[in-house]
């Protein structure tokens, strides 16, 4: 689980904007604000459901190790038990470098090793929700709708 939130499908909306008193900074801002909500909607649509996402994920021609551990998770989640493992033994085959992918990979491992039923799928992943919800401090779900 981490201890932060991430995005990554997407990058910033706009460059970054120097902060110099609040009237320069709310012109600034306009712009990047257009884009997150024009953003918001379209992912609001497009990531509707944890079958969209892994449909997202399955048409993706060029994928890096997110792409592959956010698939695989969403293909499990979805009970797409083949694409799951496909994507998760691809994320887990990729040649660690460094701490963090060696943590994500041993999480990936943990899937990969359910990923050929749903319901131990979805009992490993709402662990692994309740974990990084209890890291960023935010409260427990009574339950978890995949």
């Amino acid at each position: 689980a981490k201890d932060y939130l991430s995005c990554d499908v997407d990058y910033r909306a706009r460059d970054f904007a120097k902060y110099e008193n609040d009237g320069q900074f709310e012109l600034a801002i306009q712009p990047m604000i257009k884009i997150a909500v024009q953003r918001v909607k379209r992912y609001s649509r497009e990531f509707s459901s944890v079958g969209k996402v892994a449909t997202y994920y399955k048409r993706k021609r060029r994928r890096n190790f997110w792409d592959l551990y956010n698939g695989g998770l969403a293909c499990g989640l979805a009970g797409d038990a083949s694409n799951a493992f496909k994507l998760l033994s691809q994320c887990t085959s990729i040649e660690a470098d460094c701490d963090w992918m060696k943590s994500a990979q041993a999480v990936a491992r943990r899937f990969l090793a359910v990923s050929h039923s749903r319901d131990p799928f979805r009992a490993e992943a709402a662990e692994e929700v309740r974990k990084a919800r209890q890291l960023i401090k935010l409260g427990e779900l009574p339950s978890i709708d995949w």
